[in-house]
């Protein structure tokens, strides 16, 4: 069988260009069966289907006349959740894979506070992370994470550079 680059069988696959196909499977919305496309560029079977999944919106979880909370699914980058709600003014980011509560600001001087108390360490956040696999038993962890994000990304407890 004749084998192709997997971002051209994915835009003729779904009507699309190169470009936003090669995106698509950057961006993790690529799968064939359960295995997710990771590598754009990969040789594959002419015949193989592809299965996308695009993202949620991002639903509004709080507003008042200053600030709109909303939660941000995975696979979208922060930067682009202003885009839903425009005048809005982005206050923080979480990483592309991640999914949560993402603030929004509603007027500029609002923005530069909260942007200041973010800097400085005033605000909190709390962390909920979703295991795979199996635990032995219910846990807690307060002591401080440090994320490494050389190849694919761990964390561990760092008394010293977790946070």
């Amino acid at each position: 069988m004749a084998k192709e680059q997997a971002f051209k069988l994915l835009a003729l696959q779904e009507g699309t260009s190169k470009k936003k196909a090669k995106e698509m499977i950057d961006r993790g919305w690529v799968f064939v069966g359960d295995k997710q496309v990771k590598i754009a560029r990969a040789l594959m079977d002419s015949a193989t289907r592809f299965r996308v999944l695009y993202p949620e919106e991002p639903q509004i979880l709080f507003e008042d006349a200053h600030l709109i909370a909303v939660n941000k699914p995975a696979q979208i980058l922060s930067e682009e959740i202003p885009a839903f709600y425009p005048g809005t003014i982005l206050l923080h980011r979480l990483d592309r894979d991640t999914s949560g509560v993402l603030l929004l600001a509603k007027e500029e001087a609002f923005a530069k506070k909260a942007i200041d108390a973010f800097k400085k360490q005033q605000v909190e956040k709390v962390y909920i992370a979703w295991v795979e696999g199996r635990v032995a038993e219910p846990m807690v962890i307060e002591d401080p994470i440090h994320t490494i994000k050389k190849g694919k990304a761990f964390s561990k407890i760092d008394p010293i550079r977790g946070k």
